[in-house]
C-alpha cells in the first residue's frame, strides 16, 4: 500500500520527554514555543522536538528526519533521522507521535528559524 501525505498536526519543543510504561503516553517536561536569548548570538542546550503526524498511512518502513534551518535556509545541525514503521493496519485518523532529541544549537542572528520535517526526504506539511 502506498503512503499518503502526512500532516504534522503538532510540533512541540521541550526539555525532556518520558514515555510512560504500560500506557505508552508521553509526559512532556518543560514545553516551550520559542527560544529567546539575552543577547545575540546565544546557544540553547539539547532539547526535544515532538511531532504528531496525522493522515499517516501505509505499511512498511519510512524515513523521517528533522532539521533546524536558519532564516537564510542553512542547516544549523545535521538532520536527525529515524526509521519508523509498523506491520499493523493503520487507520487514516490515527495520530502518531515521534520524538527527536536535538543537540545544542547556536543562534547567530535574530529572525525566524524553522523546524523542518521530512518523510522519505520530502518536506511534509
Amino acid at each position: 500500500m502506498k503512503s499518503k501525505p502526512a500532516i504534522a498536526s503538532a510540533i512541540i519543543f521541550s526539555e525532556k520527554i518520558i514515555r510512560e510504561a504500560g500506557t505508552n503516553r508521553l509526559s512532556i517536561i518543560n514545553s516551550f514555543q520559542k527560544f529567546t536569548g539575552p543577547t545575540m548570538p546565544f546557544a540553547v542546550p539539547p532539547f526535544v522536538v515532538t511531532i504528531s503526524l496525522a493522515g499517516f498511512s501505509g505499511e512498511g518502513k519510512h524515513r523521517l528526519s528533522v532539521e533546524v534551518l536558519s532564516p537564510s535556509g542553512d542547516a544549523l545541525i545535521p538532520a536527525i533521522e529515524a526509521e519508523v514503521g509498523t506491520e499493523a493496519a493503520v487507520a487514516v485518523n490515527d495520530v502518531f507521535e515521534f520524538c527527536f532529541g536535538l543537540p545544542a544549537v547556536q543562534f547567530d542572528q535574530e529572525g525566524v528559524y524553522e523546524i523542518v520535517l521530512k518523510m522519505e526526504g520530502k518536506e511534509e506539511a
